[in-house]
């Protein structure tokens, strides 16, 4: 009898033990999806922690570095940098349109910020420290890179918007796309690429122009294509943190005279600004091998925001090759 009784005491006993320890457990894992759902911790470009929501739903973008990588990624924004309509596919003019600007001319303006009222804010990393705390006293503030060593990796760039927005599904879809789309095109026109040496400028004050190196933005785009670097181009950059720099106009055959193909930078539309078009007006430029054999063409943008620029840029490559062809 003892015996029994001993043996229903420690199954009781057992019993209310295991049920202890599930509900802690089951607590425990309530509060961590309940936390979980809310926000998460992540690491921006400047290393700061930030704590944002886990899945956002009013974004703010101060630049359109990031405004072009949010968009590409699906989420919708609830104010952005002001933006050239030109510089924006026309399939997204009246989406960006409807978007309020909280950075006119490139200026943060705090209240307008306040305004829409977000639950999450991007930033470059060139922001100053005073306009930071104001708008970290709005909403979590996520810097990403647009200066320094990363520059060139455009990809990055999405890839740390991506990480904030918790979207990484969708860029890897992104990746793959254009990946592909670069194969696909050097598979086609490889041999014909490495029989070009290329170069690639820009231009935004007068009187110079902008030399843009093999290892930056526009090379990660190019080089996978098979296209040979102007060697002087990159003799030009060489002693620049980032492979690019600004050069005066009467370099320009020095900079860029040894390609036989010339790329210039444009908006979304194939329009170069009016310093471009100086640098075309001047005897200097006439004198280039590229545009002697009339293998001049229009890139798109030098300065790529996210896929949506990459993705025009290839299309300009391919019509450069097809027309080599």
């Amino acid at each position: 009898m003892m015996h029994n009784r001993y043996r229903t005491l420690v199954s009781i006993c057992a019993t209310a033990a295991l049920m202890l320890l599930l509900c802690a457990c089951g607590s425990s894992d309530a509060e961590d999806t309940a936390s979980g759902s809310d926000t998460r911790t992540v690491t921006d470009a400047t290393g700061a922690k930030v704590e944002v929501p886990t899945n956002p739903q009013r974004v703010v973008t101060t630049h359109n570095a990031a405004t072009q990588a949010v968009m590409d990624l699906g989420v919708d924004l609830a104010g952005i940098g002001q933006e050239e309509p030109d510089m924006v596919p026309k399939d997204r003019l009246d989406a960006i349109d409807e978007i309020p600007v909280v950075a006119p001319q490139g200026e943060v303006d705090v209240e307008a910020v306040a305004k829409v009222e977000p639950d999450l804010i991007l930033v470059p990393n060139v922001t100053e420290d005073d306009l930071l705390s104001q708008l970290e006293k709005i909403a979590p503030v996520y810097q990403f890179t647009l200066r320094g060593s990363d520059r060139a990796n455009w990809q990055q760039r999405v890839e740390e918007v991506a990480d904030v927005l918790n979207t990484e599904d969708k860029l890897t879809d992104l990746q793959k796309q254009f990946r592909q789309r670069q194969e696909d095109l050097a598979d086609e026109y490889g041999k014909v690429a490495k029989q070009h040496t290329i170069a690639v400028i820009g231009a935004y004050e007068a009187n110079t122009f902008y030399a843009w190196g093999k290892d930056n933005m526009v090379g990660t785009i190019l080089k996978p294509l098979g296209f040979t670097w102007s060697p002087s181009l990159e003799k030009a950059v060489s002693s620049e943190d980032e492979p690019e720099r600004t050069v005066s106009l009467e370099n320009l055959e020095k900079t860029v005279g040894d390609a036989d193909v010339l790329l210039y930078d444009t908006d979304l539309r194939g329009k170069p600004n009016e310093f471009i078009k100086n640098v075309q007006d001047s005897p200097l430029y006439e004198n280039l091998q590229a545009v002697k054999k009339d293998q001049v063409y229009p890139f798109g943008k030098t300065t790529i925001a996210g896929f949506t620029d990459a993705d025009y840029a290839l299309e300009q490559a391919e019509k450069v090759l097809s027309d080599l062809s």
